[in-house]
């Protein structure tokens, strides 16, 4: 979801046309609720691992997921403000697919670092 959210923004025509913004827009909505439920899903298998004695060590794995939601969050409002006021916040439209494609990359890196620690790795 993510990288499609990410390849409509990145697209010439987006800039131009407002269509191609609003989906991109809801999208952008859609990925930050996955993103939110897989914050809740991964709290939850943390804590069923616990609960079994198994503790992980991701140190860095919270606050990466809390950074991923703020940048999926600031690409929702950059797209908005872009979308309202196109001629004052025209640079403010190029940051919001750069937003979703960095948190694209922590949360891959995330997912990396989640099952290494479950490997023991």
């Amino acid at each position: 979801m993510g990288i499609y959210t990410a390849q409509i923004g990145m697209r010439k025509k987006s800039l131009v046309k407002a269509i191609p913004l609003h989906r991109h827009r809801n999208l952008g909505w859609v990925f930050l609720i996955l993103i939110a439920l897989g914050a809740v899903l991964g709290k939850t298998i943390n804590n069923s691992l616990i609960a079994r004695n198994i503790h992980l060590k991701m140190s860095i794995h919270g606050p990466m997921g809390f950074i991923i939601i703020i940048l999926v969050a600031l690409g929702i409002i950059f797209g908005q403000v872009g979308l309202q006021n196109r001629k004052k916040f025209a640079s403010i439209l190029k940051w919001h697919p750069w937003l979703n494609i960095l948190a694209l990359g922590l949360l891959t890196a995330q997912t990396f670092m989640g099952i290494l620690a479950l490997l023991g790795i």
